[in-house]
């Protein structure tokens, strides 16, 4: 019996002194990572063959395209992926806007159809109260305000709104109490706007950009940018009947459309309208009425420039550029300068002038404003926050100040306050320099919904195109295991 349990505790001590050394001395081991590389060399040449393809920008913001190349890439294998874009405009846009129904059905209807280097983006309005725009539930990349509201119990919801990448446009004409020192914080610390005064200002014949910017390190460098190289689409339907035309050879289509381009204001009726410019499409040629008198003047290919006369001024013309000619629409792109005359609106009467066309200094058609007060919202840290303003007025008050139309901020989210230009219409100007304020302000990181993988790769390519502005984004595609 006692050599018998000297023989377990000898068995038992080398157990130990095997497992002991086996701790203090591991044997080599030798691992390839071969899975880890192939995941990676694998990701890197879909990335290649796309980009080696020209294939990357169009694969990039088309996910049924995407999603097919990857799927046959990807055929045979255990491969799970995710890609993602960052830092550019995403090929749907969330707007949560706290409007009404019927002011989100027209803005729906003015936002559809604008492209960017030749893909489609679709801005998608859903209505939201100022206390739900963090909900986890709704989705969205910007916030839109309509109409003066109190925006004070709104302080955190809104800073966190921001916080989170995501931009705001405020559309409203602020009282003076509200943007003055006790006033709503909101509009002074979140859009920037105090300083405000009730003045005389001089009439304005028009309102403008402040100024071309210098460098991309401007504030308003991007909105600027947008305005002047993304077109404004322009829809078109079915025309049947023989093109207008003025000193033209009466052209032969096989295929017509009509449409119009709505520019500055006019007195229609007896109504303050957006004027109406109107085009004709045949076949491949834009057939264009360029002086305001109904009848086609001008044809423009794509990728042509051409002018329009400042229906104010005989002797004045604006430039354009034609970006795309298809079967449903029509892209126009602005050059500049330009100038909005309806953007900025004053509270003051009118004179009614003859019939015709209106001399240099008035507003629109047998209309001339008359100096009234004006209550002009200014940067709040004052002249300091000039380079904050990115339209104005093209006159001053009588004290020499300038009248912001359009006030951008950053310093704690990317914020714009727009005067409310709908009162006369929405004209295509309009609707463009919205449509520039959304781009420059929505959030442009991708949400990320990754796949249940247990370890992944990831492979990042910086693309650039370059067909309507120069846009640099940066894609990333992961592959990974499920186990």
């Amino acid at each position: 019996m006692k050599g018998f349990v000297s023989f377990i505790e000898l068995v038992s001590a080398i157990i130990i002194l095997i497992i002991a050394f086996t701790i203090l001395f591991p044997p080599l081991q030798y691992s390839s990572k071969w899975g880890e590389a192939l995941s990676l060399i694998k990701g890197r040449d879909i990335i290649f063959s796309l980009a080696s393809a020209n294939k990357m920008y169009e694969y990039s913001f088309n996910s049924s395209l995407l999603e097919n190349f990857l799927l046959q890439a990807l055929n045979e294998t255990n491969f799970l992926y995710h890609y993602s874009i960052e830092n550019t405009i995403k090929p749907e846009v969330f707007i949560a806007c706290n409007c009404t129904f019927d002011e989100i059905n027209k803005l729906q209807k003015l936002l559809s159809g604008f492209e960017i280097n030749g893909r489609e983006i679709n801005f998608l309005l859903l209505y939201s109260n100022l206390d739900e725009i963090n909900d986890p539930n709704k989705r969205s990349d910007l916030l839109l305000i309509l109409g003066n509201k109190s925006l004070f119990p709104f302080k955190n919801e809104i800073k966190r709104y921001l916080e989170r990448g995501n931009g705001i446009i405020l559309i409203a004409d602020p009282s003076l109490e509200q943007v003055s020192p006790g006033g709503d914080e909101v509009y002074r610390e979140i859009f920037g706007l105090g300083n405000a005064s009730s003045q005389k200002v001089l009439d304005s014949d028009f309102n403008n950009f402040r100024k071309n910017p210098d460098s991309v390190k401007e504030l308003i460098y991007h909105p600027w940018k947008y305005f002047y190289r993304v077109a404004v689409p322009l829809f078109v339907s079915p025309y049947f009947g023989s093109i207008p035309v003025e000193n033209l050879v009466q052209p032969t289509c096989s295929n017509k459309a009509n449409g119009t381009f709505q520019l500055w204001v006019c007195n229609i009726s007896s109504e303050i309208k957006p004027c109406t410019l109107k085009f004709w499409v045949c076949d491949s040629w834009l057939y264009i009425d360029t002086d305001w008198n109904g009848t086609a003047d001008k044809v423009v290919k794509e990728g042509e420039y051409f002018q329009i006369m400042n229906i104010y001024n005989s002797s004045d013309f604006k430039n354009f550029y034609l970006s795309y000619l298809r079967n449903d629409k029509v892209g126009i792109s602005f050059r500049p300068n330009y100038e909005f005359y309806d953007f900025i609106k004053w509270n003051v009467s009118y004179i009614q002038q003859p019939k015709g066309k209106p001399p240099d200094w008035a507003k629109a058609w047998g209309l001339r404003a008359q100096l009234k007060n004006y209550t002009v919202l200014y940067p709040v840290e004052g002249d300091l926050g000039i380079y904050r303003i990115l339209i104005q007025a093209s006159n001053t008050t009588e004290e020499g100040k300038a009248v912001p139309g359009v006030i951008l901020n950053s310093s704690v989210g990317r914020t714009a306050w727009i005067s409310n230009f709908s009162e006369e219409g929405i004209g295509d100007d309009e609707r463009l320099l919205l449509a520039s304020l959304i781009f420059w302000a929505s959030n442009k990181k991708a949400k990320e919904l990754f796949p249940k993988m247990k370890i992944g790769y990831t492979n990042s390519y910086l693309n650039i195109e370059n067909k309507d502005i120069y846009e640099i984004y940066e894609f990333e595609l992961t592959l990974g295991y499920p186990y």
